[in-house]
C-alpha cells in the first residue's frame, strides 16, 4: 500500500477498487481499454512524478518535517 495515495490518483491517473473486489477491478482495467483514457492517465502520472517526486521537492518536504522535529513551537 506504500506510495499509491501518493501517485494513484483517482479520476486523475488512476482507478481504485479495494482489496480483492475482482469485480471492481474488471471495471477498473476496463476503464483502460480505451486508448484515450490510457494516455490521459499517462500524461497525468507523468505530471504527478515531475510535480511532487523529485529531489528537490522530497527534500524540501523532508527539511520541513526535520525542522518541525527539531523545534515543534514554529
Amino acid at each position: 500500500h506504500s506510495g499509491i495515495p501518493d501517485a494513484a490518483r483517482e479520476g486523475h491517473n488512476a482507478v481504485l477498487v479495494t482489496e480483492r473486489d475482482v469485480a471492481g477491478l474488471v471495471d477498473g482495467l476496463g476503464h483502460f481499454a480505451d486508448p484515450t483514457r490510457r494516455l490521459t492517465a499517462g500524461k497525468a502520472s507523468i505530471g504527478i512524478v515531475d510535480g511532487d517526486f523529485q529531489a528537490d521537492t522530497q527534500g524540501d518536504r523532508l527539511l520541513q518535517i526535520l525542522e518541525a522535529i527539531r523545534d515543534p513551537a514554529s
